[in-house]
């Protein structure tokens, strides 16, 4: 009777602290989101920044364009 109830009172205290450390860790979670992404969000958003170019503008490419089909020799030994 009273190992039964000693291994009851693991089992519900083990449940209680795994409820403690995920509550905890959502917390911490949620601060360092909301502190660290909201306030560089906040301070990009007052300073103009963009972090990612979506629009559509015309840009200079490093692409070559080829006009004739290389000839096979010019690819052994390119390094």
């Amino acid at each position: 009777m009273v190992k039964e109830f000693l291994k009851s009172l693991r089992e519900g205290m083990k449940q209680f602290a795994d409820m403690v450390a995920d509550s905890v860790n959502l917390l911490l979670l949620l601060a360092v989101y909301f502190v660290g992404i909201g306030l560089v969000s906040i301070v990009a958003k007052l300073s103009g920044k963009h972090f990612l170019d979506i629009g559509r503008q015309s840009r200079q490419s490093y692409w070559q364009k080829i006009e004739k089909r290389p000839e096979r020799n010019s690819f052994y030994r390119m390094f």
